[in-house]
């Protein structure tokens, strides 16, 4: 099954990471972490705070995430996968545009039939044409410069 990593990222509440699969013509987001699971959510000016931060991760968040994943990986009914918090699945055919900003780390904005729009950001160096690939057979629009 092709994966890929995500952050939801929220102004006021906490950012989501998900691991997205795609299973036949559907994606299914599984929610791994929260605020302070990704690399890029850990970096701060503080030497202190980022040793505490590490040291908290490396404890506590890194081997609770990576038993949720490998959870997540062997998860193969849909029932199974909803039921699990924080995860949900969307249809290809509800998507009406994908796009993928490349700068950096890169982007993901998903526009559904409905106007709704969840927008990204990709967490680790990915695979932006195995990505892309994924949404296959819609047609994914792929820029290199700010939105």
């Amino acid at each position: 099954m092709q994966s890929f990593y995500v952050i939801e990222q929220y102004i006021v509440t906490r950012n989501k990471y998900y691991k997205v699969y795609r299973k036949e013509d559907e994606l299914w987001f599984g929610k791994i972490g929260g605020q302070f699971y990704g690399m890029k959510q850990l970096h701060t000016k503080s030497l202190i705070i980022e040793l505490m931060f590490d040291l908290v991760k490396f404890i506590w968040i890194t081997p609770r995430g990576r038993k949720k994943e490998l959870k997540f990986d062997e998860i193969t009914e849909r029932e199974q996968f909803l039921a699990e918090r924080g995860s949900y699945i969307v249809a290809l055919e509800q998507l009406s545009e994908v796009v993928i900003n490349e700068i950096g780390n890169g982007s993901l904005k998903l526009r559904f039939s409905n106007r709704q729009v969840k927008e990204f950001e990709f967490e680790e160096a990915t695979d932006f044409e195995q990505v892309a690939l994924t949404f296959y057979p819609i047609q994914v629009k792929r820029i290199d410069y700010l939105w």
